[in-house]
């Protein structure tokens, strides 16, 4: 019995020999070799090293709450608990799994993981699935003593057919103890019976290079428009991808969508999420992909119709995760 397997295309023979497929193979493996740096010789190829990105997870026992309790996790001003579905009714309460953990704000509540084992230095990024109660803001933090580092979000609370999703938040910083707590927290102004619901709660070391601090103003509120000129920071190629990160505060109740132009053409867009119940306080920042068109760019977000605050802009090096 045999088998024909044609494939149409343009330029592609209508038919090929086996050692011609084989050829084939080898000359576009040649081709990718040298444009990494690699030779072909008379008799062997140089092929150059490549670090391998190790493991730098710092899951725990319970991370994803399907062991059904709340271990893994300390809290303070609220209650705890963790939330479980059955197979017949999966309401959204978690992301994966079965099972999430909840806690409920009394007054400045918190919950978090304690963290011993970090790497002072070493910058850190939190990947977590949330949704909180209506009308609630939360931080999402790092704490060592009083040296706070956190983003915020507002009322993540939207369900359809009574089914809730959880929303990814991402967050980075930097260790400045090996010990330090990582988890959320309402201020001042939240409510007693505020909530906020999580699940896959997971930690991963970071290699993050920063090329340049465009702006380190502090937040400041701009209407409809926000324009910067960015240099190019040394070392970039030319097409080369970097990230631009912008610290900003939504407080209109809602994603905002904003254009993202380069010399006055539209380049790409983003999503700026909800952060704040008001303008008063929290922040986020964005992480933009960027290629620079010239050596110094025209950069601007344009959110017609909205105002929001811009503060610190940071220009950084592609950063290789884990955790998406």
């Amino acid at each position: 019995e045999s088998f024909e397997a044609r494939i149409r295309g343009e330029n592609y023979p209508t038919s090929q020999k086996i050692d011609d497929i084989v050829a084939l193979y080898q000359s576009n493996f040649e081709k990718l070799l040298v444009e990494n740096g690699g030779q072909v010789l008379e008799d062997k190829y140089v092929i150059q090293t490549t670090d391998v990105y190790a493991d730098h997870s710092y899951l725990f026992n319970n991370y994803d709450a399907e062991d059904r309790t709340t271990d893994g996790y300390e809290s303070k001003n609220g209650t705890l608990d963790a939330v479980v579905e059955s197979d017949a009714s999966e309401t959204g309460q978690a992301h994966t799994g079965y099972a999430a953990i909840k806690f409920t704000n009394s007054s400045q509540g918190e919950v978090y993981h304690k963290f011993e084992n970090l790497k002072k230095g070493k910058n850190y990024r939190v990947s977590v699935f949330v949704r909180t109660s209506e009308d609630a803001q939360v931080s999402l933090f790092a704490r060592n003593g009083s040296d706070k580092q956190e983003i915020s979000f507002f009322d993540i609370s939207s369900s359809e057919s009574g089914v809730y999703k959880l929303i990814n938040k991402a967050f980075t910083f930097t260790a400045n103890s090996s010990k330090m707590d990582v988890g959320f927290s309402f201020d001042a102004g939240a409510k007693a019976g505020d909530y906020v619901v999580f699940d896959d709660f997971m930690l991963e070391e970071i290699e993050r290079e920063e090329l340049a601090l465009v702006s380190d103003q502090a937040l400041k509120l701009v209407a409809n428009k926000y324009l910067k000129t960015v240099t190019r920071p040394e070392g970039v190629k030319d097409g080369e991808e970097v990230v631009i990160s912008v610290q900003y505060r939504n407080y209109s109740g809602g994603a905002i969508h904003c254009s993202v132009l380069r010399n006055n053409v539209k380049f790409g867009g983003v999503v700026c999420s909800s952060t704040s119940r008001s303008a008063a306080n929290g922040y986020a920042y964005l992480e933009i992909p960027y290629v620079f068109e010239k050596g110094s760019d025209a950069i601007a977000l344009d959110f017609d119709g909205y105002r929001m605050y811009i503060g610190e802009i940071k220009v950084y090096r592609q950063t290789q995760y884990m955790f998406r």
